[in-house]
Order: structure tokens, then sequence, then C-alpha cells
């Protein structure tokens, strides 16, 4: 999915250009949203990834019209499964040079899911959501060093405030949130 978005991006570059170009954060803006970009227009336009969304929205109408449920819902699962384990090459291939793995995740899995609800399971505005939690988990990398350091707060205090962004944004837009209607409903062939 990501690979030719970066080729067209990186086209003509060595590896090592490459590293060290996605390492010191040049053209990672424009993979991520192209990245974007073509991943909505496959789940929007393509046969298979409106398949996968009626599937979840109602899975008797689209077993109705000839598609395989059971099929089409492992395939999400192999898809979200796959995802899942590139998210978490992130912590198990860090860019820097030591790590320390008894902090673990430190509450990402409770950020992604409020990114998903924040997002209404929409591609654009989960990454939107993201970047906004993106730009409070990295206060809390950059305080020290910024206009920020003038206020004499702790550090816990900035790494709390991913978290209480996502708890008073929730309050306010989980109501209208829109999850797919079957979403986490097992499929029963009979029961239509």
């Amino acid at each position: 999915i990501l690979h030719g978005g970066l080729q067209k991006i990186h086209a003509g570059k060595t590896i090592n250009q490459i590293l060290w170009c996605k390492q010191h954060n040049h053209c990672g803006a424009a993979a991520d949203d192209d990245c974007v970009n073509k991943n909505a227009e496959r789940l929007y336009k393509t046969r298979f990834g409106l398949r996968l969304r009626a599937c979840g929205e109602h899975p008797q109408a689209a077993d109705s019209v000839g598609i395989n449920v059971y099929r089409m819902r492992y395939a999400g699962v192999l898809i979200s499964g796959f995802l899942g384990g590139v998210g978490g090459l992130a912590y198990v291939i860090p860019s820097v040079q030591t790590w320390n793995f008894e902090v673990g995740v430190a509450g990402t899995g409770f950020l992604a899911l409020a990114v998903m609800i924040f997002g209404q399971w929409k591609p654009f505005n989960i990454f939107g959501a993201a970047m906004f939690f993106a730009v409070f988990k990295s206060l809390a990398n950059i305080a020290d060093s910024t206009f920020l350091a003038q206020l004499h707060w702790s550090s816990n205090i900035y790494n709390m405030m991913p978290f209480v962004a996502s708890m008073v944004i929730l309050a306010f837009t989980s109501k209208n949130s829109m999850a797919p209607k079957a979403e986490g409903i097992p499929y029963d062939k009979g029961s239509r």
C-alpha cells in the first residue's frame, strides 16, 4: 500500500538516501498524505473496498447480492492485523539509539481508539485526528526546549496532555460518532 507512494516520492534515490530522508522527517508528510489518499481511494472506489464496507454496514444485504461475507470479514481482520503489526514496529524498531522496554506502549492503544472514534471511521478524519494527538504527544518531548519551559510545569503534565485532550474531545464527539453498524456483531447467515 505504502510502497507505491514511496516509489513516486523517492524515485531515483538510493536506500541510504531514503532512510536518511525518513529519519530526518523529509518527505514524511508527503508520503503519509499520499498513503491516506490511496487507501481512501481503495476503500471508497474499488470493488474490494466497497464490498468490505458493505459487509461492515449491513452483512445480510451484502450476502443477498452474492458477496461472501465470511471471506470479506476475514480479509478485514487480516488487513487490520497487518496494519496493527506495522504500527507495532514503531516500538520494536525505534529511531532512537537506546530503548527502554519497561515503559511499554505508554497508553497509545487508548489514543488509537480515541483517534478512530474522533475520526468517525473515515480515513481523512482519522489522519487529522492522529495529527492532532501527535502534536500533543510531541509536546512532551520538546517542552523543555520551547517557550513552554517558562511555565515550569513538570514533564508529567505534558505527558498527560494527549489523554486529557482525548477525553475532552470524546466527551463532545462520541455521541455523533457513527461506527459501522455491524461492528462487533458476529454474522449469522440465517438471521435476516
